[in-house]
């Protein structure tokens, strides 16, 4: 197979769309003929692009830009390089790829899905927001199929009109070697949380954007609760945002500075530290139209570390989410489901690390980026 992967998000750009991209492109190169990535221009690229094994054409337009304009500069690298089937990280390219379909350029165009690019509507309800929604309806009809990343965001295309058979659902899959450590590593875990001021004692976890929809709120509101049966509790948020500020007042007015530690953007290397160092991730997510939890990503990076998860039966996180089997599920909005969540982890150690356990042979067994491109090529491969 003669493969483009089209992206408005790509490394080194950092975000969750960037990490499905790249993480896919990795597998990608390694199981077809010939594939290349299409992707905006952003500062730094050319350093990060120099040491990949396999090409990324990047276009001089701006990323919102990039959707309505680059037809000709895709017809140009296809031609150039012979790419016949086109994936698109998102539906926005539709368009530019369905005219070089029917031109014969490409032989078949499929397109991932997440979630919020099929509900959001600019100028919703307005003559333009009228003519977006026609829009997308318009290019998701014309696609050859569909890749998903839950049920619930495949629930989406078909409310948009995509006929079901055109439906494959594929997971986000995780690295598990990313966030293993070796003997040496787990050594530092220690000095880590101490360096940070993580304390010894119980730790929880959130990584994500600092954004209301995240329910991080919920976890500090739960926090007390917890305290009174497990008193060394600390949480630790990864991430930043701009509901930061106030995240931090939140903390001041419910007295338990001295638990939460926002410990911003980290580097790779402390990323992986910080989950392997917690006794529990939580992130009970919100559904705030059109913002919500697509697949959750973070859960399973957790449980690639061998680690509980807590979350919300909100968007696609219950395809992220084995409840009862990898983690548990929590009413939304709920802060005394999810402190008796908190508790039941914490106060059973047994059956937290059993979940774990159970988290990681999933992930291991059938929720890698490998399963998730293997599953991509052989969908598209048998549709020729």
């Amino acid at each position: 197979m003669r493969l483009l992967l089209v992206t408005q998000d790509f490394p080194p750009a950092f975000g969750g769309i960037q990490t499905y991209s790249k993480a896919l492109a990795d597998q990608f190169v390694q199981n077809t003929e010939k594939f290349g990535v299409v992707a905006p221009y952003e500062r730094g690229c050319r350093e990060s692009d120099a040491g990949l094994p396999y090409p990324v054409h990047r276009v001089m337009l701006p990323r919102n830009v990039m959707r309505w304009a680059m037809a000709p500069y895709l017809n140009s690298v296809c031609q150039r390089h012979g790419y016949r089937v086109a994936l698109l990280a998102q539906w926005y390219s539709g368009a530019a790829a369905g005219v070089l379909r029917r031109r014969g350029v490409l032989d078949r165009v499929y397109v991932a899905a997440h979630g919020q690019e099929l509900l959001r509507v600019p100028a919703q309800g307005t003559w333009l927001g009228n003519a977006y929604e026609r829009h997308r309806r318009e290019v998701l009809a014309s696609m050859d199929g569909f890749f998903p990343v839950s049920k619930y965001t495949g629930s989406l295309l078909e409310e948009l009109g995509v006929v079901k058979n055109r439906i494959h659902v594929v997971k986000n899959g995780t690295d598990v070697e990313r966030f293993r450590l070796d003997a040496e590593a787990k050594e530092q875990l220690g000095v880590w949380r101490t360096a940070r001021g993580l304390g010894q004692g119980p730790l929880l976890l959130t990584a994500a954007r600092l954004v209301r929809r995240k329910g991080i709120d919920l976890v500090l509101r739960a926090l007390p609760k917890v305290a009174q049966v497990m008193p060394g509790v600390r949480y630790a948020v990864v991430g930043t945002g701009p509901e930061e500020a106030t995240l931090r007042r939140l903390v001041l007015d419910l007295g338990i500075n001295d638990r939460v530690v926002f410990l911003g953007k980290l580097p790779e290397k402390e990323v992986v530290f910080a989950y392997n160092a917690c006794d529990v991730f939580v992130m009970p997510a919100r559904f705030e139209h059109p913002s919500v939890e697509g697949f959750g990503l973070v859960f399973r990076e957790a449980n690639a570390c061998g680690k509980p998860v807590i979350g919300t039966a909100t968007g696609g996180i219950a395809d992220a989410i084995d409840d009862g089997h990898t983690g548990l599920l929590v009413e939304p909005d709920n802060v005394d489901a999810c402190a008796a969540a908190l508790l039941r982890l914490l106060g059973d150690a047994k059956y937290a690390a059993r979940l774990g356990q159970q988290g990681r042979a999933l992930v291991e067994s059938s929720g890698t980026w490998r399963h998730a491109a293997e599953s991509m090529l052989q969908m598209m491969g048998g549709a020729a």
